[in-house]
């Protein structure tokens, strides 16, 4: 039976060190370059290392402990996407989430599962 334990996402970035600053300094991640998140520097200049010519409008949902801590963190590094400022949200497929962007406009999202 094949079963799916990890997502690592690659996503794209124009500058590598500004993204680093970013994910651990503003979003709060230890290891940038580590087992969670990889950022990716373009290949040869391109804006994109994967399928589209731009880099942005990606996405990447991160399962954590205490969405709402982690929110009010977040909050206050001022990296919310707009239509989380409200604060985290329940979904109808049972998860209480909220949405971040980076510098390139990559939708990161932390969500948790509620309890049934």
């Amino acid at each position: 039976m094949v079963t799916l334990s990890q997502t690592i996402p690659a996503i794209p970035m124009r500058n590598a060190a500004a993204a680093v600053d970013l994910y651990r300094d503003r979003l709060g991640f230890e290891d940038v370059w580590g087992q969670v998140l990889h950022p990716r520097k373009p290949p040869r200049g391109q804006l994109c290392w994967i399928a589209r010519p731009d880099p942005g409008r990606r996405s990447c949902r991160i399962l954590v402990g205490g969405v709402e801590q982690l929110y009010e963190e977040l909050r206050d590094a001022d990296v919310l996407h707009p239509v989380s400022k409200a604060g985290p949200n329940d979904t109808d497929f049972g998860t209480r989430e909220f949405a971040t962007l980076d510098l390139n406009g990559n939708l990161i999202s932390f969500f948790e599962r509620r309890d049934a």
